[in-house]
């Protein structure tokens, strides 16, 4: 049987946004959101973080992922719902495969699960979660997703792990997508990439050094391999990039914009491009493997951004 994913996009090059979730009324966010599904985009992605990591001003609001999804599930009708990526010691994995079957209803089959295991040591000491190695967190990880699993589709499932341990999990109503919603896994090292290869459906790269067409090329070639080592076709992985798309009409507008938004990239490879340049700067990341772009605007209220994007963009790439 076919994954969301497959059903979803087939084999074409999809468009996605990522959501606005810091700074704006909800309002605003909402309002976004259904713009992008007006203007055709094939989904919206939400972080999966407390508060800014950029250098903003902290005291803004910032929509917790979940609780987001949910509610933008209710105002729109087509455009698929993914978290980019949650954090995986912030909840349970138990918990987690309860709440995602439940988006998934509400939405009618729309989640896609983006989940990885967490950066961001500032956030773990705020909240009280304890950060440890990162072989840890992988090791983790791993357990969980197999746990999410279970409770997506086994009536009754149990699990005992070295973290994580189930009992006759009782999970109802499943998700509507069958067998389960899409997985991503997000990071750019090689264990993720061993994970992506054994356990997901896509795999996301983010905001990385390595976010550049050479870059994502050497990442794609690793995940290919490592998926035929667990007999699959790597063609079946989808292969995501996100990043920072600051989109002028001219030279000039470009310039301005960067000027003034160009710190949102946090000194990582992104997209500064005109009108006229930004389908090729596109393409060469497509050549290194990429089936899905999850593009970050720099400005919630530039819908004009999103209008250029769907209109003289997208079209360039679909078929």
């Amino acid at each position: 049987m076919l994954s969301g994913v497959e059903h979803a996009v087939g084999n074409k090059v999809t468009f996605g946004v990522t959501l606005p979730v810091q700074g704006v009324e909800f309002e605003r966010l909402k309002e976004f959101a259904q713009q992008c599904e007006k203007l055709g985009f094939d989904s919206v992605w939400c972080y999966d973080h407390f508060f800014p990591y950029d250098g903003t001003k902290p005291t803004q609001p910032f929509y917790e992922c979940f609780t987001t999804l949910t509610a933008l599930s209710m105002v729109t009708s087509r455009i698929r719902l993914g978290s980019l990526v949650a954090c995986n010691n912030f909840r349970n994995p138990a918990l987690v495969a309860k709440i995602t079957s439940q988006i998934d209803v509400l939405s009618k089959g729309r989640f896609e699960l983006g989940i990885g295991a967490g950066w961001n040591g500032k956030e773990f000491d705020a909240y009280g979660y304890e950060f440890n190695e990162l072989n840890f967190r992988l090791e983790r990880l791993e357990e969980a997703i197999q746990i999410i699993n279970k409770m997506w589709m086994d009536t009754s499932p149990s699990f005992e792990g070295k973290y994580y341990r189930i009992k006759n999990a009782v999970n109802e109503p499943k998700p509507v997508q069958k067998p389960h919603p899409p997985i991503w896994f997000g990071g750019s090292r090689k264990t993720i990439l061993r994970l992506a290869a054994k356990y997901a459906d896509g795999w996301n790269l983010g905001f990385y050094e390595s976010n550049s067409p050479k870059g994502f090329a050497e990442k794609c070639a690793f995940l290919s391999k490592a998926c035929k080592k667990y007999g699959r076709n790597p063609s079946d992985l989808r292969r995501s990039w996100t990043g920072l798309l600051i989109l002028g009409r001219n030279e000039k507008e470009l310039s301005e914009k960067v000027k003034r938004y160009g710190y949102l990239s946090m000194g990582y490879p992104s997209m500064f491009v005109t009108v006229d340049t930004c389908a090729t700067e596109m393409r060469k990341f497509t050549q290194s493997g990429v089936t899905d772009f999850f593009i970050q605007i720099c400005d919630p209220n530039d819908l004009n951004t999103l209008q250029i994007l769907s209109e003289k963009i997208v079209p360039l790439f679909s078929s």
